[in-house]
């Protein structure tokens, strides 16, 4: 199984970013995992999902300006 790639941050081009491992949060009728990308620079979150490739999925289709980085 090949691993998702996870794009830079979007907000400050860190390349410090993760997946943030599954924490059990209670549910109404059931326990799930959520599955979340942060930026270690600046503490960016995504959006959360119980499915970890659509939480990577939906922090790589934020749109980056690359321009508007600092090198």
């Amino acid at each position: 199984m090949s691993k998702t790639m996870i794009e830079p941050c979007p907000f400050c081009g860190s390349e410090e970013v993760k997946r943030i491992s599954p924490k059990l949060e209670s549910g109404v009728r059931k326990v799930y995992r959520i599955w979340q990308v942060v930026c270690l620079a600046c503490e960016a979150r995504g959006s959360s999902s119980t499915v970890k490739t659509i939480a990577v999925a939906r922090w790589n289709s934020v749109e980056r300006v690359k321009s508007d980085f600092k090198n």
